[in-house]
């Protein structure tokens, strides 16, 4: 049981590692471990932690699921050196600082806490304990050495700031349940144009917007098999056609591709800058200045920062890499748009939960927007926060039904406890040391 929570654990360290750093590594090896695994690799991936730790046999110390690092069940999760040598260097630091004179204008309190600071510091750059883990220890160790209270150290992890990014997420994990942030990207291509440049444009802007309110890495994870799948069907047309005796289609080598892979993981990190919710350091620093300075940054005054930088950085990248890094040679794409088209077919119409997940998405953005405007609607405005409307947003989608007879709703808890609960603790950990 306990061997099933510590990885448990690391699956959470890993998959908070992919969406802070937004790891282009790890972003690749989560969309291998998801779409080129068994069915059965599948199945035991979509268990949940209560059904493994009942049927993992008490010796079975190891890693009973598949995460982004893409261990599979079965083998052990080892240390690495670096790991080894912060897991005793923290505490070594920790205990240093304790014992060393408080400096001259230092308070034993502030030398109490940097000794925390060292000590989480450390274990979160070496990762010797899962990011998730490391992040919860002011909760014992502020009560421990005196800096305040139980009470007080556990607020921070429920500051409203970590409430926002909740509520973002179920919203965001409501459109990944019903695809429609599939169908959002293949109409923006669609509409863009099927030229090499302008269906380069049409992925970047398709990956950008999405990852204004869906993590970098979920956007870029979704769009890399749409993107691979175009680029496949280009070589294997162009080679039916003999393109591939003035172009190298060769997967280093040709340039349509690489500049579409490239453009869809900066695009990623581009469009994440445009919403407060877009990626967890907009979130971290919103909370630190809030905390810090009693600033509050709202939704509306983050997208008129983020927007404008989106719209220019967005046009740049694109232009920097088609005539910059990656010249091409292909003058036009052979058979995308049917493939596009045959993607949208095959969707066929909105189905109900796309059509209520888009209005609750709607909605939700335009209160966050203009909700100085909306203030007339409650009795005391400063009350309502952008985190009450992302989490008004989120569990609205829970009292939706799609299908009463089999208690079918937009969204359920299953797909909600699939939220990046890591990010949510480390939002906490942060705010208790800021």
């Amino acid at each position: 049981m306990m061997a099933a929570f510590w990885n448990k654990l690391w699956d959470m360290h890993d998959d908070t590692k992919a969406l802070v750093l937004y790891s282009p590594k790890a972003m690749l090896k989560k969309f291998i471990n998801t779409h080129f695994s068994s069915a059965t690799e599948k199945e035991e991936k979509s268990v949940d932690l209560a059904d493994e730790m009942s049927d993992a046999p008490a010796e079975h110390a190891r890693r009973l699921k598949s995460g982004p690092g893409g261990i599979e069940e079965g083998e052990p999760r080892s240390y690495s050196k670096r790991q080894k040598i912060g897991l005793f260097l923290g505490p070594i630091l920790f205990i240093l600082m304790l014992v060393i004179p408080t400096p001259a204008g230092m308070s034993p309190e502030a030398q109490k806490m940097a000794a925390i600071t060292f000590l989480m510091a450390t274990w979160w750059m070496c990762e010797s304990l899962p990011i998730p883990a490391t992040s919860l220890l002011p909760i014992p160790l502020f009560p421990i050495m005196g800096l305040m209270s139980t009470g007080k150290a556990t607020a921070p992890y429920a500051n409203d700031i970590i409430f926002l990014f909740m509520g973002g997420f179920i919203i965001a994990l409501s459109m990944q349940k019903w695809n429609l942030h599939r169908r959002i990207a293949m109409n923006i291509v669609k509409v863009v144009g099927f030229s090499p440049s302008r269906l380069i444009l049409g992925f970047m802007v398709s990956t950008g917007v999405i990852s204004a309110f869906v993590s970098n890495t979920a956007t870029a994870v979704m769009m890399m098999p749409i993107g691979l799948a175009i680029i496949a069907h280009v070589v294997d047309e162009g080679r039916k056609e003999g393109l591939d005796k003035v172009i190298d289609f060769s997967p280093e080598k040709f340039a349509f591709g690489l500049n579409l892979m490239l453009g869809i993981a900066y695009a990623a990190s581009i469009g994440g800058i445009a919403t407060l919710i877009g990626t967890p350091p907009n979130t971290v620093l919103a909370g630190y200045l809030s905390k810090t300075f009693g600033y509050e940054i709202t939704f509306a005054e983050w997208l008129v920062v983020g927007v404008p930088f989106v719209l220019v950085a967005l046009p740049l990248c694109w232009l920097w890499l088609i005539k910059v890094a990656n010249p091409m040679k292909l003058k036009k794409v052979p058979g995308g748009k049917d493939l596009i088209e045959a993607e949208l077919s095959k969707m066929g119409k909105m189905n109900t939960g796309e059509r209520w997940t888009l209005l609750v998405f709607t909605l939700t953005a335009l209160a966050w927007m203009f909700r100085s405007k909306l203030a007339f609607l409650f009795p005391d405005p400063k009350m309502v926060t952008d985190a009450a409307i992302g989490m008004v947003g989120g569990c609205i989608l829970f009292l939706i039904p799609i299908n009463l007879k089999k208690s079918e709703f937009v969204m359920d808890w299953h797909w909600a406890s699939k939220m990046p609960w890591g990010v949510l603790i480390l939002f906490g950990g942060g705010l208790c040391l800021s």
